[in-house]
C-alpha cells in the first residue's frame, strides 16, 4: 500500500536568512509537530517549523 503523503504536492521553502526569535521551535511536521502546533496557535504561541 502506498503512502498518502506520497501522493500530495509538497510545499517548497526557502532557507532561513538569519537567526530569528520564537517561543517555541517544532521540528518536523509529523502528526505531533502538528497537534503541538494547533494547539499551541490556540494558546496564541509565537511558534516556527524546522524540518527536513
Amino acid at each position: 500500500m502506498e503512502s498518502i503523503w506520497n501522493k500530495i504536492e509538497k510545499p517548497e521553502f526557502s532557507e532561513l536568512g538569519g537567526d530569528i526569535k520564537t517561543d517555541v521551535l517544532i521540528i518536523g511536521g509529523g502528526l505531533c509537530g502538528i497537534l503541538c502546533a494547533t494547539m499551541l496557535k490556540k494558546c496564541r504561541r509565537g511558534l516556527c517549523f524546522g524540518g527536513g
